[in-house]
């Protein structure tokens, strides 16, 4: 079902110990050719200038809204930005991110085009600056042409839901160490969502680009013992961002426009 008015959704992100690249995220957001109808930002507890930052912005852009939560792991600052977001749609972002213009544009326009459509998830692959960067990627990114698009199920860096969804899965896992691995425990929950409501998914594959800003685990999220539980995570910059329209009712087979 084709819905005619255009789609009002939050953009709710978490962050922590990120003044290097904070300003880059922020900007790449704010610089959207579709502007976020509202930016909910949570800061985890950040030592360094992050928050200080975060609040200039929100200074300058009323729809920017920021709330530190000094104790919140990734998970309860995933919670508290959406539970907080004025809007049914909600976009996800990460920190360490450099969006493209079209991004939010591209992962909206589904809703927009069904009204049958829950969820919307991303996909990015590494490209790296170095020799390390790259083994670092080949080692922890899937290649896109051995990718499964019926089952592959991403990282919430560029995810769009309807809020409802998030609530009836019980938000975020909270109760994981460091709240780390919670939107892979939550993209295997909206498969097991979807069997459930005995939903047939449909998914569509939608072109889109951005990056990852080089870093290590220094944002302040992870402890050392966390930190090997998680073991490497990526450094370097992404491209090859897509889109997957997760609906409901529909027996469409998977389609890709890159």
């Amino acid at each position: 079902m084709y819905m005619s008015e255009k789609l009002k959704a939050s953009l709710c992100m978490t962050v922590r110990n990120e003044q290097g690249s904070i300003e880059t995220l922020m900007d790449s957001l704010l610089n959207q050719s579709r502007t976020p109808d509202e930016v909910f930002v949570v800061d985890g507890g950040s030592s360094d200038r992050t928050l200080q930052l975060l609040q200039v912005y929100h200074v300058r852009y009323p729809h920017v809204k920021v709330v530190s939560a000094p104790h919140a792991n990734i998970a309860a600052g995933r919670n508290l930005s959406i539970g907080h977001a004025q809007h049914d749609t909600v976009a996800t972002a990460d920190a360490g991110m450099e969006y493209p213009p079209t991004w939010l544009d591209n992962l909206l326009r589904p809703f927009e085009a069904d009204s049958a459509v829950d969820v919307v998830l991303g996909f990015y692959a590494p490209k790296s600056c170095t020799l390390f960067e790259k083994c670092v990627g080949e080692m922890l990114y899937p290649k896109k042409n051995l990718i499964d698009w019926e089952k592959f199920l991403p990282s919430c860096g560029s995810v769009a839901f309807k809020k409802r969804v998030w609530g009836e899965l019980g938000g975020f896992a909270e109760w994981l160490p460091g709240g780390i691995a919670e939107d892979t425990l939550f993209s295997f929950g909206l498969e097991k969502w979807a069997t459930d409501s005995r939903m047939l998914l449909k998914r569509l594959v939608i072109g889109a680009h951005g990056k990852i800003i080089g870093r290590f685990l220094s944002n302040g999220f992870f402890t050392p013992e966390e930190v090997q539980l998680v073991g490497l995570i990526q450094r370097g910059s992404t491209h090859g961002l897509q889109a997957i329209a997760i609906s409901v009712g529909s027996s469409k087979k998977v389609s890709s426009c890159i």
